[in-house]
């Protein structure tokens, strides 16, 4: 014991020796252990070579699975990949994410190679439910809401462009057949920040109404965009990014490039990005086709929504896709940005269209409204918006045709 003290000491005393020595030689103690000191530095250099180390072992093991992939008949990339990976003492997770010495690494299986480090072990449920690498991670995400996570107060955000190809895809064009993307359910109320990413080969062909990425919304998506090859096909209330926005909603920067369309026997609303809002949806802008068929009445039309309805607001918005309202009967309407508007309190504004707008009739109107921007509105404050696209109505019954450069109808306030 005697021994041990004297061993003890003589170590307390080497390293306040050399702190004393420092600070001598001008180093502070904030320069020795401060945010930016030498030992916090020193850690951080330990904690960098660590997980670069692990790295190279991962990198090592898919550069040899790579050459397989070229060689060896037997070469997949499920168990044989998974195989080598559990032979080299690494951990093959879920969601194509690989633990190697406390760190975790997402791979991409069809090359194989490294798609990014995701961080130490102790922050992977942050990891798994807060950041979207890939398509089973946005499935994965779309169940933990259908469970009853509602991500309110947490932000979920998309770190690559995700390609549902494999989850969702046509297979014969029938709803009966095909398999569709199932929306992200209407409990969700956090944020979804898209970080500038795509969702690409989106595809929905179903008999049902509020289809979209999301059902519904009641949270924030921000930031994202789908891409042209998407399509997505419901029966009422159908937007590429939700089917109806609602009261707490918003939808801001976000695109749509897809192909967005609706049919229905009556009352068939569609948007390019929101089916229905409720909400807010600011600076967001669509270039897909939108088309909205109802075999008899209330065919409503937008590009960017379908229906701004009770105390919404839809602001610096755009449409450049072709718009096009097909309707037997009664109460068609289409318009660039916004098919219908109406109710108490609400706003357009800064708005302008672009894209060719389509009417057609199979059989004879009693009210057919088309507008550049909005179709057909009321009780709606409208200002600064404008059209230069083409408006195009093909009628053969000699239906009732109500037409305007920018908007249809009367309307709360009126500046453009």
């Amino acid at each position: 014991m005697e021994v041990k003290n004297i061993k003890g000491i003589t170590l307390i005393a080497l390293v306040i020796t050399i702190i004393v020595l420092l600070i001598l030689a001008g180093v502070t103690i904030a320069t020795l252990t401060g945010e930016n000191g030498i030992l916090n530095k020193a850690e951080i250099s330990k904690v960098t070579t660590e997980e670069e180390t692990a790295k190279e072992k991962l990198n090592l093991i898919l550069t040899e699975l790579g050459i397989d992939k070229k060689t060896d008949s037997k070469y997949n990339e499920n168990e044989f990949i998974d195989d080598r990976i559990n032979k080299n003492q690494m951990t093959v997770l879920e969601n194509d994410m690989i633990l190697v010495d406390g760190w975790v690494f997402l791979i991409d299986r069809t090359i194989p190679t490294i798609v990014e480090s995701l961080g130490k072990e102790e922050l992977l449920d942050t990891i798994q439910n807060l950041y979207i690498y890939n398509a089973k991670q946005l499935v994965k995400f779309r169940d933990n809401v259908k469970n009853g996570e509602t991500y309110e107060g947490k932000v979920v955000t998309v770190k690559n462009d995700i390609d549902m190809s494999k989850v969702c895809y046509k297979v014969d064009g029938t709803p009966q057949n095909d398999v569709s993307w199932e929306p992200i359910p209407s409990n969700f109320k956090g944020t979804f920040n898209g970080d500038g990413h795509e969702i690409k080969n989106l595809y929905i062909n179903t008999n049902s109404d509020f289809q979209g990425l999301f059902r519904n919304n009641y949270g924030i998506i921000e930031n994202l965009g789908i891409d042209e090859k998407s399509i997505i096909k419901g029966t009422n209330h159908s937007g590429a990014i939700v089917g109806c926005n609602m009261t707490t909603g918003i939808i801001k920067k976000c695109y749509n490039k897809a192909t967005v369309m609706a049919s229905r026997d009556v009352w068939c609303i569609t948007g390019g990005l929101v089916g229905q809002n409720e909400g807010l949806v600011t600076m967001c802008y669509n270039e897909g086709k939108v088309q909205a068929e109802s075999k008899n009445d209330w065919a409503q039309t937008g590009g960017v929504v379908g229906l701004n309805y009770n105390n919404s607001e839809l602001s610096k918005c755009y449409n450049k896709g072709e718009i096009i309202s097909i309707a037997k009967e009664n109460w068609s309407n289409a318009g660039g940005v916004v098919g219908v508007s109406y109710e108490k309190d609400v706003v357009i504004k800064d708005c302008y269209n672009r894209g060719t707008i389509r009417m057609k009739t199979t059989g004879y109107q009693s009210d057919l409204r088309v507008g550049g921007v909005v179709g057909d509105m009321a009780e709606t404050d409208f200002s600064n918006a404008y059209n230069i696209g083409d408006i195009i109505v093909e009628d053969s019954f000699g239906s009732h045709i109500q037409i305007g450069g920018a908007l249809r109808l009367h309307t709360k306030k009126f500046n453009s």
